[in-house]
């Protein structure tokens, strides 16, 4: 979930979307420079309501062109809901989910995610 505002930097986002070392110095599951990645980074699912709605498209799209600078292609996509409420609650509907699914060139996102993290969760 991306909320506005806070502590919670764009790039926090992202190094936690593809394993790479954030903000906080913690590496997050990434392979040292200069190795080869043996898997993709887990597919995401990117939810914000309110102001967060422009912060999650931010993200999604850092995190996006930033795979694909690592080699990685990304298929993503974008639900909206609450664009059409009416009443005095219609400012409080607007939500926005993304998902993010990545995968090394020429193969599907799914044929490669089961087999690599399945083998990480087993270990």
């Amino acid at each position: 979930t991306i909320v506005s505002g806070g502590r919670n930097h764009i790039r926090d986002y992202v190094a936690e979307i593809l394993g790479e070392e954030g903000i906080d110095g913690v590496e997050h599951a990434a392979p040292a420079a200069g190795s080869q990645r043996r898997c993709p980074p887990r597919p995401v699912v990117l939810a914000a309501r309110l102001r967060g709605v422009s912060k999650a498209i931010s993200v999604a799209e850092v995190a996006r062109r930033r795979a694909e600078e690592i080699g990685l292609s990304v298929v993503s996509s974008v639900a909206l809901s609450g664009m059409a409420e009416e009443g005095p609650d219609r400012r409080q509907a607007p939500a926005i989910e993304i998902r993010l699914a990545f995968a090394f060139p020429g193969t599907s996102a799914s044929a490669q995610v089961a087999p690599c993290h399945e083998a990480v969760t087993a270990a």
